[in-house]
C-alpha cells in the first residue's frame, strides 16, 4: 500500500497546506461519528482573538508584527488603531511625499506591495487631501481595489482608523475624533482565507512609500468571530470599549524670562558679552499648542553706510538650523518680528495642506521711540500688539501651526535678515495655558516711559487684510 501527499503520477500538484496527517487501520478506523473522526478539530474555523501590544507607547518607526497559528483558518478580520499626524515628529518633514503608509496587514509568504492577492489584504494610506484604504478582490480578480476619505486637515488631530473583511465585504471607517465627525467606505470584493501566515507592518518606508509621519497608538488586530464590524457607531462603541484613551500632553509649563537686563546691538562690546544670549533651545516644550512673545525694543539711527531695510528682531521657530531657513519651510516663522526705522513686520504661517502660506501683517511706528510688542499664537489664531506713547495698534488673523517638538529662539541675529540696530529688553517668552493674554501689558516689568502718557487710541484689523 502507498499513500501519496499533494501529488501522484496522476494527478496535479495540490495547492495549498495540508496539516496533521494520521493513517488509521483496521477496527474502528472507519467511522461516520465526526466526534471519532481523526483531526477533525485541529484546524477551529474563525478561532476568536485579539492582538495588541502589551507596551503603552507611541510608535514613530516600522514595526512588524508576525501571525501564524492565530490566522490559521480565518476569512474574518479587522484592523484599528489611532494615528496622529505630525510634521514635526519625530524629526522635521521638509518634503512631503505623495503617498505615506499607515499600515498593511499582508497574508502572502512573500511580502510585496501588490503583486499578487493578499498583498494588501487589509491597508490604509495617507495621501494628499484623503485617507486611502486598498485591499483586494479574488473573484475579478484585482490585486489591490482603492476607496478613499478626504480630509481638511490633519495635523496634529488624533483619527482612529479601522478596516475589515468579512464575507465579501471590505469596511473602512475613520473617527475624526478633534472634530466629532466619523466617514466610512464600503466595498464589494472575495478575499481568500487566511491560512496560517499573516503580517502586520505599521509606518513603513517601503515600496517607494514614505512612512507615514508622526504616531501610532494602541494598534490592534482583530481575528475570527466577531472581529468585523461594519457600523460606525458600534465601531465608537468598541473603541471606548477596547483600546486605550489616546494620551494627552499637559499644557502646563513655566515660560522664559531673558535674563540681559538690556541689550545695545549698536554697541559691539556688549553684543560680543552677551552673544551667548541671542540664541535658545526650549526642547522641553513639546506639544505646546499657545505661546507667545513679549518685549521692548527701540531701533537706532542707522550709519551712514546703512539701508534701511527690514532687520530681524525676533524669530521664535520650530525647526533647528540645520533645517532651518528664512521663509522655505513649515515653521520656518512661527512667530517672526522684523523692523525698518519706521515699520514693524509680524510675520507667521498657516498649514495649507501638504504645503503652508505665509502670513505677515505691517504695523507703521515711530522712529526711535521705545515699542512694546506681543505676539502670540492660539490654536488657529495668532495675535500682535504694538504699544507707543502714541498709541497702540493689533491685528489678528487665523493660522494653523504644526505641533512642535522643539522650538528656537533667535535674538537680533536673523537667517535671513540683516541684524537689528537698536536696544532690546524685558523678554518674555510664554508657552501652553495662559501664554495668549487678552492684556499684553501684564508681561511688562519696567516701563520706559510714563505709562499714563500713552494717548488712548486702538487701531485694530481683524482676521481678514
Amino acid at each position: 500500500m502507498f499513500v501519496y501527499l499533494g501529488k501522484d503520477s496522476f494527478s496535479r500538484k495540490f495547492q495549498g497546506e495540508q496539516h496533521k496527517w494520521e493513517l488509521l487501520f483496521g477496527s474502528g478506523s472507519h467511522t461516520y461519528n465526526e466526534e471519532t473522526m481523526p483531526n477533525l478539530r485541529y484546524i477551529i474555523k474563525n478561532q476568536k482573538n485579539m492582538w495588541f501590544s502589551k507596551e503603552d507607547k507611541k510608535i514613530d518607526t516600522k514595526f512588524e508584527q508576525s501571525f501564524d497559528k492565530e490566522v490559521e483558518s480565518v476569512d474574518e478580520y479587522a484592523v484599528g488603531m489611532w494615528t496622529r499626524w505630525l510634521i514635526a515628529f519625530p524629526t522635521t518633514l521638509t518634503e512631503r511625499s505623495d503617498t505615506h503608509t499607515i499600515f498593511r496587514l499582508s497574508q502572502t509568504l512573500e511580502y510585496q506591495d501588490k503583486a499578487e492577492l493578499g498583498n494588501r489584504a487589509l491597508s490604509a494610506f495617507l495621501k494628499k487631501g484623503f485617507y486611502e484604504f486598498s485591499t483586494y478582490d479574488a473573484s475579478a480578480p484585482n490585486n489591490a481595489v482603492d476607496a478613499k476619505v478626504n480630509y481638511e486637515n490633519v495635523e496634529g488631530e488624533w483619527n482612529y482608523i479601522y478596516a475589515g473583511y468579512k464575507n465579501k465585504q471590505f469596511y473602512g471607517l475613520i473617527i475624526f475624533r478633534d472634530r466629532e465627525h466619523v466617514e466610512e467606505v464600503k466595498l464589494d470584493v472575495t478575499h481568500l482565507v487566511l491560512t496560517g501566515h499573516a503580517i502586520l507592518v505599521l509606518s513603513a518606508n517601503e515600496f517607494g512609500y514614505k512612512a507615514f509621519h508622526g504616531w501610532i497608538y494602541d494598534p490592534r488586530v482583530f481575528l475570527g468571530a466577531g472581529a468585523f464590524i461594519n457600523d460606525a457607531n458600534s465601531v465608537v462603541e468598541m473603541v471606548h470599549k477596547l483600546h486605550r484613551k489616546v494620551p494627552i500632553s499637559s499644557q502646563s509649563t513655566e515660560g522664559f524670562g531673558w535674563p540681559v537686563k538690556m541689550l545695545d546691538s549698536t554697541n559691539w562690546d556688549d553684543l560680543d558679552e552677551k552673544k551667548s544670549e541671542l540664541k535658545y533651545e526650549f526642547d522641553d516644550k513639546q506639544e505646546m499648542l499657545s505661546y507667545s512673545v513679549g518685549f521692548w525694543y527701540q531701533n537706532a539711527p542707522l550709519l551712514p553706510e546703512m539701508e534701511d531695510e527690514f532687520r530681524g528682531l525676533l524669530r521664535l521657530t520650530s525647526n533647528n538650523e540645520e533645517v532651518g531657513q528664512d521663509n522655505q519651510f513649515i515653521g520656518d516663522r512661527t512667530l517672526a518680528l522684523f523692523t525698518k526705522v519706521n515699520e514693524l513686520v509680524a510675520a507667521t504661517y498657516t498649514i495649507k495642506d501638504p504645503s503652508f502660506e505665509p502670513l505677515q501683517h505691517l504695523f507703521t511706528v515711530k522712529p526711535y521711540q521705545w515699542t512694546f510688542v506681543y505676539y502670540g499664537y492660539h490654536q488657529h489664531e495668532v495675535r500682535a500688539y504694538v504699544l507707543q506713547p502714541a498709541g497702540i495698534q493689533e491685528h489678528t488673523q487665523e493660522a494653523s501651526h504644526m505641533i512642535p517638538n522643539k522650538l528656537y529662539l533667535h535674538l537680533v541675529n536673523d537667517i535671513g535678515h540683516p541684524s537689528f540696530w537698536g536696544k532690546l529688553y524685558g523678554l518674555k517668552v510664554n508657552f501652553g495655558d495662559g501664554s495668549y493674554l487678552e492684556k499684553p501689558q501684564q508681561l511688562i516689568d519696567r516701563w520706559p516711559f510714563d505709562p499714563n502718557k500713552i494717548i488712548l487710541t486702538k487701531q485694530e484689523t481683524g482676521s481678514q487684510e
